[in-house]
């Protein structure tokens, strides 16, 4: 089969596996087009290239090794691994950053869809756009969710200008002009769906889905990033149209989103839940936890307790405090050099196996995959 994307370069990490395609077309540098003469031996599987919206072609042939961590929940749950460079071939970005595309489902609808969602660690963002052109602005056509899973950067829109981190929940309305990405020099780790239709636009009101608020604080990360997986994996096999229940299990996390950052609770609640959140993560991780004596402390019995914060949260304290557990191991794992079994111990496990266990549930990965695999990127 004669290749109908022709442009390839050496410099764009051909060692790893990968290469970066574009159309050909005059103008491109001459060591650009050597590379490529210099590289049409090998034999690439041209049929498996996947066109993406902004003109660039990503292709993978299989020899890479890339993030542990999107690589084990991509052969898990479907969908496909890219490691993409950047719109300029002139000025690559390096490091790549890796691409888990779970699912594209482009066709334009006036009816309800999910339309695609991705996840990235080592994203750049909007930030090359945006240091080439400080005026650059992006518009869509639908609604877009984009969680922040590591790192800190900006959002700007309408509404102002934001400094964001870890653990925020930035929505994209259509029509709004927007930029977002992390600092210059930096990157961070994403989540992102874009989706669409009277089922969702119903959710654009105040305190809900509303653009005078585009930034929602959603923590911990490790419990969102596992319901943002829950609604969104079941579409990653493809193979189907999609139907109501799809569109109910997103509906659902909208709601329970909008429950977490408080606006659909009264004042008294909210700080209620904020005290109780306090408390849980401040408790020791190496000593059990005694829900009688927080609940005590805050004026109830336990019962009550429990019933309370699963009300206003949409989970159980325990569930709760072993997603801070999680997020404080992930925390440490990157920045210490603690063996494995010291930080199950200190952060409440009873061994080094059931701590991986666990940790594998929550974050799709090992505790020594996710060092791997994030703490040098």
């Amino acid at each position: 089969m004669s290749p109908q994307f022709r442009e390839c370069g050496r410099d764009l990490n051909f060692s790893a596996g990968y290469c970066i395609i574009r159309p050909k077309r005059s103008g491109l540098p001459v060591a650009i087009r050597r590379a490529v003469r210099a590289d049409r031996s090998r034999r690439f599987a041209w049929s498996q290239t996947q066109m993406f919206r902004d003109g660039i072609i990503f292709m993978d042939n299989g020899q890479s090794a890339v993030s542990s961590a999107l690589e084990t929940l991509c052969s898990t749950h479907g969908g496909r691994i890219f490691v993409q460079h950047g719109q300029d071939l002139r000025q690559p970005q390096y490091p790549p950053r890796v691409y888990w595309l779970i699912f594209d489902h482009p066709l334009h609808s006036d009816v309800n869809v999910i339309r695609n969602a991705a996840r990235i660690e080592g994203s750049w963002g909007m930030t090359p756009r945006l240091r080439a052109n400080p005026r650059y602005r992006r518009t869509i056509d639908s609604l877009s969710f984009t969680y922040i899973l590591k790192g800190h950067g900006y959002f700007l829109d309408v509404s102002g200008r934001h400094k964001v981190k870890a653990g925020d929940l930035l929505t994209l309305f259509p029509g709004i002009a927007h930029v977002y990405g992390p600092e210059s020099d930096s990157r961070w780790d994403e989540i992102s769906v874009f989706f669409g239709g009277p089922v969702f636009a119903a959710w654009r009101r105040p305190d809900l889905l509303d653009p005078a608020h585009p930034v929602r604080r959603l923590e911990p990360v490790a419990y969102w990033i596992e319901r943002i997986h829950e609604t969104l994996l079941p579409l990653a096999r493809g193979g189907g149209e999609q139907s109501p229940r799809d569109w109910g299990r997103l509906v659902a996390l909208i709601a329970e989103m909008a429950t977490a950052w408080q606006g659909t609770v009264s004042d008294p609640d909210a700080a209620w839940l904020e005290a109780a959140r306090e408390i849980l993560r401040k408790a020791p991780f190496g000593t059990p936890l005694d829900l009688a004596a927080i609940a005590n402390d805050m004026g109830m019995g336990e019962r009550s307790f429990r019933r309370r914060f699963k009300a206003l949260s949409g989970m159980a304290p325990s569930r709760y405090r072993m997603r801070c557990r999680v997020d404080d191991a992930c925390r440490r794992l990157l920045e210490s050099n603690d063996k494995i079994a010291t930080i199950a111990s200190e952060t409440g496990f009873a061994n080094e196996y059931h701590f991986s266990r666990r940790f594998k549930q929550l974050t799709g990965t090992t505790p020594r995959a996710y060092r791997e695999s994030h703490r040098h990127r």
